[in-house]
């Protein structure tokens, strides 16, 4: 999601003093994030049961769906021309995703689809972040890692500046990440959007 680079740019300092530090808080962030939305952004493939839904269009909770790679309806096949991925949603060319119950009240989860979603994530050593998560989506991760590591018992001691970037020495009491603090509105707003 975010690089040790990217962070270490967007916390202004240059030293590698920290970047052990820095690489367990950047996994962190990306779990506070995965978990407060409720799943993995990391592109994998899922299978998942759905109820019909007596329309067309058939949502899928996820973001990012990059492939259909098959529907079973009752566990029998649908031909891949019978169906199209639109807007994170599956829409049934000829007809529509039928309700089936189990008894009167029940709904039955018998429409089996596998797919692929989310976005490729850089690995933390990567110079350049080239994935695709979103740029919203990387800032908050940022925020959380600047957060966290401020926390994290670190106090800058001397700053000069290198260039664009600080050069810090540290001195820390501690390296254990506490974060307990709500996120501030602005990070949930940007967040609140991928939930499912």
């Amino acid at each position: 999601m975010i690089t040790l680079k990217q962070t270490k740019s967007y916390l202004q300092f240059a030293t590698s003093d920290y970047d052990s530090l820095l690489q367990d808080i950047i996994g962190f962030s990306v779990g506070y994030i995965e978990n407060y939305i409720g799943y993995s952004l990391k592109h994998s493939e899922f299978t998942e049961l759905f109820q019909g839904t007596g329309r067309q269009f058939l949502p899928i909770g996820k973001c990012n769906i990059t492939k259909i790679s098959n529907i079973k309806i009752d566990d029998i096949p649908v031909e891949p021309t019978k169906y199209t991925l639109s807007h994170n949603m599956v829409l049934k060319i000829d007809g529509l995703w039928e309700k089936k119950y189990i008894d009167s009240q029940n709904i039955d989860y018998n429409i089996k689809i596998t797919y692929n979603s989310g976005y490729s994530y850089p690995l933390v050593s990567d110079i350049i972040n080239k994935s695709s998560v979103p740029k919203e989506i990387q800032y908050v991760a940022l925020e959380l890692a600047k957060r966290i590591f401020i926390k994290c018992g670190t106090q800058q001691q001397t700053s000069q500046e290198s260039g664009s970037q600080k050069s810090a020495s540290m001195s820390t009491s501690y390296f254990e990440i506490k974060f307990t603090e709500d996120l501030p509105k602005d990070l949930k707003r940007i967040l609140n959007k991928y939930i499912r």
